[in-house]
C-alpha cells in the first residue's frame, strides 16, 4: 500500500493533479493516461507553404533532371553516330563479334553448364557430367548459334541443351518438352 501512494506522488510531481494514473497490480503496472483529444503536435500531413530553402532545392533537383534528361538525349544521339560510323567501317560478322559476341555467348553458355551441373549434382538430379559431355552439348548448342540454356532430363539424370526456339522467353512458363529444364 505505501508502494502505490508513492507512485501516486510521483505521479502527481511529474504530470500535475491526477493527469496519469498507475494501477499497480502483483504481475504488471498499466498506465491509464487520462489525456483525450489532444492531436499530434508535429503532423507530417499538415498544409503549409514551403520555406525559401525547400523551394531553393526543389528548383535545384529540377535543373539536375533536366540536366540528365539531356545528357541521355546527347548520349543517344551519340550512340547514333557512333553506330553509323561503325556499319561504314565493319562488316556484319566482325560487328557481330565485336559488340554481339558469340565468342561470349558461347563462354557464357559453357560457364553455365558448369555451374548448374555442380548444382544439380549436389542436389542428386543428375549422376554428373564429363569433358566428352560438355562438348557435346556445346556442339549441340552451336548450331543452335549458343541461344538455348542448359537443361536436365530427369528420366536419364543426364544435362541436355534446350534450343532457344523451345525456350518460352516471354513469361516464366517454358515452351515443350519432357521435364525439369526441359520446358514444361
Amino acid at each position: 500500500m505505501e508502494n502505490n501512494k508513492e507512485i501516486e506522488r510521483m505521479n502527481e510531481l511529474a504530470f500535475g493533479k491526477k493527469k496519469a494514473k498507475v494501477s499497480p497490480s502483483k504481475e504488471k503496472q498499466n498506465l491509464n493516461e487520462s489525456v483525450v483529444g489532444v492531436g499530434a503536435i508535429n503532423s507530417p500531413f499538415l498544409q503549409r507553404e514551403k520555406t525559401d530553402y525547400e523551394l531553393a532545392f526543389e528548383h535545384y533537383m529540377n535543373e539536375e533532371a533536366n540536366k540528365d534528361n539531356t545528357l541521355i538525349e546527347e548520349l543517344k544521339a551519340e550512340n547514333e553516330l557512333l553506330k553509323e560510323v561503325i556499319k561504314e567501317k565493319l562488316t556484319e560478322e566482325e560487328i557481330e563479334e565485336i559488340f554481339g559476341g558469340k565468342k561470349r555467348r558461347e563462354k557464357a553458355l559453357r560457364q553455365d553448364f558448369i555451374t548448374k551441373a555442380n548444382i544439380w549434382k549436389k542436389k542428386g538430379a543428375i549422376r554428373g557430367m564429363n569433358q566428352e559431355m560438355l562438348d557435346a552439348l556445346m556442339d549441340e548448342a552451336e548450331k543452335d548459334n549458343f541461344e538455348g540454356k542448359p537443361g536436365y532430363d530427369p528420366k536419364t539424370k543426364l544435362m541436355t541443351y534446350r534450343p532457344g526456339s523451345e525456350i518460352n522467353w516471354g513469361g516464366l512458363g517454358l515452351a515443350s518438352g519432357g521435364g525439369v529444364g526441359q520446358g514444361g
